[in-house]
């Protein structure tokens, strides 16, 4: 019932419970003490996440109650929560790139980012963006190599032409630190690159007040395998890095500041990226803050978010659309100011009208549809976001810290500490994709073992290795074994054909046997995985029949001791290089079942990939 007056609360008749009652009950209702261990959960990053949050978990946070914190957790929003929806266009065909970004626009995309290494002249500019007005669309010029030609390519077309720069918006990609890291050197020098940033700062900050010139691009950390930790302090080492170098040469700090963005790439971590956007603002406005702006405002990071590029998948690609969408959501929420969905395909192809329409639409669905441009920073109030955001601060404040006892960010680039940090985390996350800690839905499990990829595969699959720190997606191991099968098969060999005899204590032996399905499917070999076997004869028969490379039996661990003996010996009499498989691990009997003739156990604590690539070998494959 309604409360009789305003100052009577809602269920008053109700007595508080208090965060110790509630944890006992969570407690209490785990069936072992391996659930109640998982009760607290620990990220890559190691920040333990409780399972629930209440109001005394943030009444400490110094962010909660600073008027002005609160003030840049919104950014730059005023009104509303409206971003730009931003769309790249790969192609350097001039003509081809113009047909596209009109296509864009006439769909609602806002902000244009050409590859512009084929624009070399005002002519060529001209033709470029012919048929729209760029004073409404952001333009971003994103040839990192000839960014200081097109630099001046632009401005000389805005006088010629006699555009209001002042209305222009937009970016250039001027990054050198980025180019510093992945190529462990400048274009010329680093004096003479910063001079010449330095030359363009000023004009720039004269004309074009609001173009960004600098480009911090910390999509490069994220796609090397680095946490969203290393993500931002590495992130606000390199603007800081920035910051100095350019003051250092008579640019002032409203000049600098003003003339930055933020590129963070969006992982699948929902609630940390959204705090990792929130932590990034009140941190940046710290570092700002110590070269004393004129202005409060040149304080506030510009943020373009950009989908993650390390989880997306060539196998099942589909899937990478609703990983794009809940990082489409996280960076809006997070209170991004431009905002990238790439298209769903572009792991394995050239990305078409089709794949633009979807990657566009993910962001005209959450504006027009969910109305996600109607609240300014939603997340703030949330105890659990507010409490990731003040942890997230101060893990990436202590990380931006030991960069600059290093000497700042170019030193612990040359000293390869940025570098090492970074593969510490790779290693531990393709760890926890090889053991599917981390699913990759398609890739690593679940995979639907009826596609085939090899024939539309139009991209390097390889790994990358740009000055030591290898930008890669997660899933590219996986997807060069199960490549490695199709090719097999396309050289005119048959697949492995993989037969699972599922028997006994059904409980057991459906799940394992679902199991083993998807544990060699993620290989692209030939499953065979019948109802359950009446016999264990039966099925040994059947497997025969079918003449499997690889039997995989299915049953409980009690039962395994008396059917892998049969299995082994009939199979292995009939066909020697048959290989045996447990779906299991029953420790207590592993090595009497090895000297019946198991080969392989197959759990889900086991390496998968180690696994596969071992089967792969033992095939020839």
């Amino acid at each position: 019932m309604f409360p009789a007056n305003k100052d009577e609360k809602l269920f008053s008749e109700f007595s508080p419970v208090s965060s110790n009652e509630w944890k006992q009950k969570m407690e209490s209702d785990c069936k072992t003490d391996e659930e109640k261990k998982r009760l607290i959960w620990k990220t890559i990053e190691g920040i333990l996440v409780n399972p629930f949050y209440r109001i005394e978990d943030t009444e400490k946070l110094n962010h909660i109650n600073d008027y002005s914190a609160k003030s840049l957790l919104k950014g730059n929003k005023t009104n509303n929560n409206n971003w730009l929806i931003h769309q790249d266009i790969y192609t350097d065909n001039i003509i081809e790139a113009n047909k596209l970004a009109k296509d864009f626009i006439k769909n609602d995309v806002e902000s244009i980012g050409f590859n512009c290494d084929s624009v070399k002249t005002v002519e060529q500019l001209t033709v470029l963006l012919k048929g729209f007005d760029i004073e409404k669309t952001a333009l971003n010029f994103n040839s990192s190599l000839l960014v200081s030609s097109i630099f001046d390519v632009f401005q000389q077309f805005v006088k010629e032409k006699k555009i209001n720069a002042s209305k222009l918006r937009g970016s250039f990609n001027f990054d050198l630190l980025g180019h510093f890291l992945l190529f462990s050197k400048f274009r010329t020098t680093i004096d003479k690159d910063f001079e010449d940033l330095a030359m363009k700062l000023k004009s720039l900050h004269n004309d074009m007040h609001s173009f960004k010139c600098i480009t911090v691009s910390g999509q490069n950390f994220h796609n090397a395998g680095a946490d969203c930790i290393q993500e931002l302090a590495f992130s606000l080492a390199s603007g800081n890095e920035y910051l100095a170098q350019l003051t250092g040469k008579g640019v002032s700090i409203d000049a600098v500041s003003n003339s930055m963005k933020f590129v963070f790439a969006m992982g699948s971590n929902y609630f940390m990226e959204i705090a990792k956007l929130r932590a990034a603002r009140l941190l940046w406005a710290m570092i700002v803050e110590q070269y004393k702006p004129k202005s409060k405002s040149h304080s506030v990071m510009n943020v373009h978010s950009v989908t993650s590029k390390w989880n997306k998948t060539m196998y099942d690609a589909h899937t990478n659309l609703l990983r794009c969408t809940t990082e489409a959501m996280s960076a809006i929420i997070g209170g991004c100011d431009i905002l990238t969905v790439l298209p769903f395909d572009n792991t394995y192809k050239k990305s078409d009208n089709f794949s633009y329409r979807l990657s566009r639409n993910i962001q005209l669905i959450l504006r027009s549809e969910s109305y996600f441009d109607k609240v300014i920073d939603p997340s703030a109030g949330s105890y659990y976001v507010e409490k990731l955001t003040d942890s997230i601060a101060a893990a990436a404040w202590k990380l931006f810290q030991k960069v600059e006892e290093q000497g700042g960010f170019i030193e612990a680039v040359k000293n390869k500490f940025i570098h090492n940090e970074i593969k510490k985390t790779a290693l531990k996350r393709n760890k926890e994709v090889a053991m599917q800690k981390q699913a990759i839905i398609g890739t690593n499990k679940y995979p639907n073992p009826d596609e085939l990829m090899l024939d539309k595969n139009q991209a390097n699959t390889q790994f990358t290795e740009l000055g030591s720190l290898r930008q890669y997606r997660a899933s590219q191991i996986f997807e060069a074994i199960r490549l490695s099968t199709e090719q097999f098969v396309k050289e005119g060999n048959n697949a492995p054909i993989v037969f699972i005899i599922s028997i006994g204590d059904i409980s057991k032996s459906k799940g394992r046997s679902t199991f083993a399905a998807n544990f060699f499917g993620c290989a692209g070999y030939k499953i065979i995985n019948k109802k359950k076997f009446a016999s264990i004869k039966t099925g040994i028969d059947a497997a025969l029949k079918n003449k499997a490379d690889v039997v995989v039996l299915c049953a409980s661990d009690e039962e395994y001791i008396d059917l892998a003996p049969q299995i082994c010996k009939q199979i292995k009499t009939k066909k020697i290089d048959t290989l045996i498989v447990i779906a299991g691990n029953p420790t207590t009997h592993i090595k009497e079942l090895k000297i019946a003739g198991v080969d392989y156990f197959i759990y889900s604590d086991s390496n998968i990939l180690e696994t596969l690539q071992s089967f792969n070998d033992y095939f020839s494959i």
